[in-house]
């Protein structure tokens, strides 16, 4: 019988095996699953993202280790100016990933205030701000080495 444990604040989450011996004794086995990794943006064009193993297609788009959604302004009231605010960011920070990378468009329209950054650095993650294409290939680059990267990333102006 297995039995998945997921470990609060733990990268990984544990298979517990319960393996009956003839003799009536129970042996018990941790097994380290792969942790969630973060999923690879496949492509990105003016107005449309498509993030990998994903069926959707996004004009903006929020990715962490394990999913991603839309990113809808409406939720929070961002728009360009003043930009990226901490509530857009925090269901993000929940998934416990160490590196943030922010996409602010494909003219660097959208702003991002310093105390936007001096949020996130406060969680203890790691931030970078850069335009949409550049924000899009760190983010893979990390991804690609099975780093906890999250992302928020606008894809026009």
């Amino acid at each position: 019988m297995r039995f998945p444990v997921a470990c609060p604040g733990a990268s990984t989450v544990l298979t517990i095996v319960f393996i009956s011996r003839p003799w009536n004794r129970v042996e018990l086995r941790a097994r380290k699953n792969r942790a969630m990794s973060s999923p690879e943006i496949a492509s990105l064009s003016w107005g449309h993202m498509k993030v990998k193993g994903c069926s959707s297609s996004y004009k903006d788009c929020k990715v962490w280790p394990g999913g991603s959604r839309a990113w809808d302004w409406r939720e929070t009231g961002t728009d360009h100016y003043p930009g990226v605010q901490p509530a857009d960011l925090e269901e993000i920070l929940r998934k416990g990933v160490d590196m943030l990378v922010i996409g602010r468009g494909m003219s660097e329209a959208l702003q991002v205030p310093p105390s936007t950054v001096e949020y996130v650095k406060k969680q203890g993650v790691d931030v970078k701000v850069l335009q949409t294409e550049k924000a899009v290939k760190e983010y893979n680059n990390l991804a690609g080495q099975g780093a906890k990267v999250g992302g928020v990333f606008h894809s026009t102006c």
